[in-house]
């Protein structure tokens, strides 16, 4: 796998752990798993093709 790609897979996990078990208050309806997902796919779009890749692994297997 290439390293940009799984530096995108640990960010976008990293983030994923970091909202579980985060009050709702801090969160819009979505909760806070739909919330940080809907984030990542959408700066995952302003980086690198590669790196973009890996984050859209993680939530799309997150989302399944």
């Amino acid at each position: 796998m290439n390293h940009q790609r799984l530096e995108g897979r640990m960010h976008a996990v990293d983030c994923i752990k970091a909202v579980l078990g985060a009050p709702r208050a801090m969160f819009d309806e979505r909760g806070p798993l739909a919330t940080v997902l809907d984030n990542l796919e959408a700066t995952a779009k302003q980086q690198p093709a590669q790196y973009a890749q890996g984050v859209l692994d993680v939530c799309r297997e997150v989302r399944a």
